[in-house]
């Protein structure tokens, strides 16, 4: 009996110490983890310096006088409505619609939060647009020169949105799918090639039709890259980690967190650019007669520095899509579902097509608002609220219509830590993540 009891305890010994060994060695890719993300950090601000200061010192007032030349060359000596149109078409991929599409199709093929991150991609992305708009003032070429423009915008110029939001969003679509899904990482190559096309005709796209200049367009890829690179590469763990949490957190943990703190920050800022802007920078007359003479119907009850303003707010769409998570989580036996995303493709074309509609529904039935009403009343009801509305229904809704019409993946072996994999290594890119995934998906048809 004395043996096998000292047995027992050398085992139990061994066992705690191989236990402690784990520990610590989680610890320690912790620690690594981190001090890698943290050097990448100040690399990237390196850079960004370096960047803006050579970018305000040469490149902006030489890219912006040579891009005019150019571009009323191109518009006087190479005028095409077919080129006009098929670049403004391209350009919609950067707009209000495209990213509608993208935040549906993303959540539905996706994990949870790596498709948040593509939603948190599009409203910071949005919202700094906004922001640098605001801060650096500078003009498009149309409030400045007698260039006629495909279509006028009343924002100001830099940096160039489409730019900006093509790059930051559509390369963590990317990232995220190729980590997602094994058999899109064998043709990783040729899809990024397609993405580096896509943006550079885009952008291109924007200087042909008149509405930026080289230096508004370089600067949009230099931020969205920023923005990508952050999101992708410096804070995966931390929103794997905020995903999770939020099953967990109380109503006033739900209320009040990093998310929402920042966003009022976030807010604040944008607030005070705008007051600022309208201020000590009002809209010259020039630019104002120029937009009269170069633009058919244009209001300009709405000048630039509130254009500005009013876009920024298309950033709360990440607070719908938290507030959608959040109902999920909390109130709906759905969230069992942890890959409910992973079927075949024919189901998830099919549950792509069966939810669209819906959010188009929830997003643009606010648009029925007349454009007539007090400025407060357009804010409120035909921004604000379509953005939180129309992103909560993807978020909560959609998932439980897939999950009522049996078009999602119905099976909840897998724990929900399981799969965020907290056990001290959330990065998203690790091969820990494919295997499970690949184990998970035994025997079933998958994507």
């Amino acid at each position: 009996m004395t043996s096998f009891i000292e047995n027992s305890c050398e085992g139990q010994i061994q066992r705690n110490r191989v236990t402690h060994r784990g520990g610590n060695h989680s610890q320690n890719a912790k620690n690594e983890s981190y001090v890698n993300r943290v050097t990448k950090a100040r690399f990237l601000l390196i850079y960004m310096i370096m960047y803006l200061v050579f970018e305000n010192l040469i490149l902006r007032d030489l890219l912006f006088n040579v891009s005019i030349t150019h571009a009323k060359y191109m518009r006087e000596n190479f005028p095409s409505p077919t080129f006009d149109f098929i670049c403004q078409a391209f350009s919609e991929l950067g707009d209000k619609y495209g990213i509608g599409v993208v935040v549906l199709i993303n959540y539905q093929v996706l994990d949870l939060p790596r498709s948040f991150t593509v939603s948190l991609v599009i409203a910071v992305s949005q919202g700094l647009i906004c922001m640098l708009k605001s801060f650096n003032n500078e003009p498009r070429p149309f409030f400045v020169h007698d260039l006629q423009p495909y279509k006028c915008r009343l924002e100001h110029g830099d940096p160039s949105g489409h730019a900006f939001i093509v790059t930051a969003l559509y390369a963590t679509l990317v990232d995220m799918s190729l980590k997602e899904y094994q058999i899109l990482r064998k043709h990783s190559k040729t899809i990024w090639s397609i993405y580096t096309f896509l943006i550079l005709f885009i952008g291109f796209g924007r200087i042909y039709n008149g509405v930026h200049t080289y230096n508004q367009v370089l600067t949009g890829y230099v931020w969205g890259f920023l923005i990508y690179y952050i999101a992708c590469y410096l804070l995966q763990p931390e929103i794997y980690q905020f995903i999770y949490s939020i099953k967990h957190k109380s109503l006033p943990q739900l209320i009040w967190n990093q998310l929402t703190q920042s966003y009022i920050v976030f807010y604040s800022i944008a607030v005070s650019l705008y007051f600022y802007g309208s201020t000590n920078h009002p809209t010259p007359q020039i630019w104002l007669d120029n937009i009269m003479k170069n633009c058919e119907n244009v209001d300009l009850h709405v000048d630039p520095e509130l254009q500005n303003f009013e876009k920024f707010n298309i950033s709360i769409l990440i607070i719908g899509t938290y507030i959608g998570i959040c109902l999920e989580q909390h109130f709906s036996e759905t969230n069992r579902y942890i890959q409910f995303h992973r079927t075949s493709f024919k189901i998830t074309i099919i549950r792509i097509l069966v939810t669209l509609p819906g959010g188009f529904l929830f997003t643009n039935i606010f648009y029925l608002i007349s454009k007539n009403n007090p400025y407060w009343v357009i804010l409120i009801f035909r921004t604000l609220t379509p953005m939180i509305t129309g992103n909560a229904y993807v978020y909560f809704i959609s998932k439980y219509l897939a999950v009522k019409l049996e078009l999602a993946n119905l099976d909840t072996s897998m724990r929900l830590d399981e799969y965020f994999k907290l056990d001290g290594n959330t990065d998203s890119g690790n091969p820990a993540q494919g295997n499970r995934s690949r184990k998970f998906l035994k025997n079933q048809k998958s994507l």
